[in-house]
């Protein structure tokens, strides 16, 4: 299962976002990467031109570079994906920063 995410440098959860993607078996794909921050118009586009590019059956999960971790494997994943049988899912945030997981 892939994760796409916008990232122009480090910072926030980035590198955790990154270890967790890869200990829970997803493959993560970094858009913007070392180019300068041109605003949330341009990171849809980002997100756009690279979806255009995949399968459309494919579940893709598109998160948040700087705030966001992967706490389940892949495949949990995409099997909750599939069971709701909607061709895209939304997801509301907490904001917890005193989790242990998270320092």
């Amino acid at each position: 299962m892939r994760i796409l995410t916008i990232a122009t440098k480090k910072g926030g959860y980035f590198d955790l976002l990154v270890q967790t993607a890869q200990n829970f078996g997803y493959d993560l794909k970094v858009l913007g990467w070392g180019m300068p921050w041109k605003g949330l118009a341009w990171k849809l586009d980002l997100y756009i031109d690279e979806l255009e590019k995949m399968n459309p059956v494919e579940p893709i999960v598109c998160a948040d570079g700087y705030d966001v971790v992967v706490t389940g494997p892949a495949n949990a994943m995409q099997k909750k994906f599939l069971e709701m049988n909607s061709p895209i899912i939304f997801s509301g945030q907490r904001y917890f920063p005193k989790q242990k997981f998270i320092q």
